[in-house]
């Protein structure tokens, strides 16, 4: 029997070897690597489920819990660093406001506490002691302001579905986000936007309500200021219905419900609007080729059914001599307002027939010279001008002088105004002696 190794053992061991230089090579011989600092894969963000219901459990159970007003109001803070107000801000205030969320129609869900603005006593006090807790938390989570004022016109939209205790209380807190900033003016929106609770009288009830509490807290010029923001200080007639809201109704309903200051307020208003109107007719004949003297005083003359006389002058002065920038030299300025009233003084003639409305005349005009510095040196030529064309008289001219004339500039117009009062006292002093003469 032969010894030596067989053909296929023979390529065996070829093969073997050949695999085992492979395996060396590929040992012997490194890996090639990217350069660069190793970039390491993000993480997925973890989605929250959306959970109304859970969150609504947590706040009841979390309210229940809380103790008295101060504690709640640290709850609630400590609590918007683990629940999502955010996300459920809707949630949070009709709980915190009607005790429950509310549903389609203005239904409470179920599930609901007392621990809610309808929970309270209905007196200003108590409802302000519990303001406090969502004063807190808008101090601490700013960002719900602008989420609770959309909030808050869906609740007061609903307004007709609370019993007449629950809407007394909301009128209160209203009052309350009002008269503390907390919330902006335009919450009040879907009261006059919302055709049933007009119609109905629910928006006329409620803000009359709304008023009462805030003017307790604030005056009148803190209420203007806030309506004006929001653009609701020309609006007011329409949270009325359609039956009363005329001007007189108007009146008549704010003095029967204890509210003079925003009687005043909005008769203030109409009064401005009419005043508005009333420049435009001027302004569109004084800018007509050859403006009509006749035009311009028929106008007045209409406008006296909306206007006291002294507003009509005034308005008028406003059209003749506008405030705006007059990039003139002084004596054209001069020139051009000594011949404005030569020509227009026969109209404000008419309409300052009175001492009164002579004075105030007097005391607008003083405001305008000072805030135009272009007229300030030309305030004595005007009043002469007045006097010479019998605009004003000498009582009016001088019970401004000593008594009545305001702080604007006073010491520059009254030391200016001197020449002439010395004239006119000098000319009354001889006037008494010559009648006296004649007694």
């Amino acid at each position: 029997m032969s010894n030596q190794p067989t053909a296929s053992g023979s390529q065996a061991k070829a093969t073997a070897g050949v695999s085992q230089a492979k395996a060396t090579a590929s040992v012997s011989q490194a890996k090639p690597t990217l350069a660069g600092p190793k970039i390491k894969t993000r993480k997925r963000t973890e989605v929250v489920k959306y959970d109304r219901s859970g969150f609504k459990d947590s706040i009841l159970q979390g309210l229940s819990q809380a103790g008295d007003n101060a504690g709640l109001a640290q709850y609630l803070i400590d609590a918007g660093g683990k629940l999502n107000f955010r996300t459920y801000y809707d949630v949070l205030l009709d709980i915190l406001i009607v005790g429950g969320v509310l549903g389609q129609g203005g239904t409470v869900q179920a599930g609901v506490t007392e621990r809610c603005v309808f929970g309270q006593y209905d007196d200003l006090e108590t409802i302000k002691d519990f303001n406090n807790v969502f004063i807190q938390i808008l101090r601490r989570y700013k960002y719900l302001e602008r989420l609770w004022e959309e909030e808050m016109k869906k609740i007061l939209k609903f307004i007709n579905r609370f019993d007449e205790n629950h809407r007394s209380k909301l009128a209160k807190i209203t009052a309350l986000f009002l008269s503390n900033q907390l919330l902006s003016a335009s919450i009040l929106n879907n009261l006059h936007t919302t055709d049933i609770l007009v119609k109905e009288g629910h928006s006329l009830t409620f803000i009359t309500q709304v008023f009462q509490s805030w003017l307790r807290e604030k005056d009148i010029s803190h209420v203007s200021m806030v309506l004006r923001r929001a653009q609701l200080d020309d609006k007011l007639d329409r949270f009325f219905p359609a039956s009363k809201s005329s001007p007189d109704e108007f009146q008549k309903h704010f003095l029967d419900n204890s509210l003079q200051p925003l009687a005043d307020f909005q008769r203030i208003q109409v009064t401005n609007i009419h005043k508005k109107d009333l420049k435009a007719k001027f302004d569109d004949i004084l800018t007509q080729d050859t403006p009509s003297i006749d035009e311009l005083e028929e106008v007045a003359k209409d406008a006296q059914n909306n206007l006291i006389d002294s507003d009509i002058c005034w308005t008028l002065w406003r059209s003749i001599l506008p405030a705006s920038e007059w990039n003139w030299k002084e004596e054209q300025v001069a020139e051009y307002v000594l011949t404005q009233l030569e020509t227009y003084s026969c109209i404000l003639q008419k309409f300052a027939q009175t001492g009164k409305s002579q004075l105030i005349f007097l005391i607008k005009l003083q405001d305008f010279c000072y805030d135009n510095i272009e007229f300030m040196q030309l305030f004595h030529k005007i009043i002469l001008l007045l006097y010479m064309h019998d605009v004003i008289v000498e009582d009016a001219v001088l019970k401004w002088f000593y008594e009545v004339h305001i702080d604007k500039g006073k010491n520059m117009f009254l030391e200016n105004m001197k020449r002439m009062v010395d004239w006119l006292d000098t000319a009354l002093e001889e006037s008494a002696s010559d009648t006296e003469i004649v007694d």
